[in-house]
């Protein structure tokens, strides 16, 4: 696990922590409720999550599954959209 540094602020922590989050793998795809109400979204291999009890955000990498990439560009359902697996903590941003 590689740490990050320190921040000045939990804010600027969550901000270095999400900046390496976007630069992760991305997979875009639609989300519909029905057929009116559909809005793009994305996902990427990359997760940050606070531990507030050791004044960090952890910063997780995980795997997509190849069925996962199949939806790349395409409209799913809510409860089909992309997650990650196998996620490890890979950086921690302390504040």
């Amino acid at each position: 696990m590689v740490g990050c540094g320190k921040y000045a602020s939990r804010e600027q922590a969550k901000i270095a922590c999400d900046k390496w989050k976007d630069k992760g793998e991305r997979i875009d795809y639609l989300v519909h409720f029905s057929d009116s109400d559909t809005y793009e979204k994305y996902v990427t291999d990359r997760a940050c999550k606070l531990e507030e009890a050791t004044s960090q955000f952890l910063g997780f990498q995980g795997e997509f599954s190849r069925k996962q990439r199949e939806v790349e560009g395409e409209r799913t359902a809510y409860l089909d959209v992309p997650e990650l697996i196998n996620l490890k903590v890979v950086k921690r941003f302390y504040y």
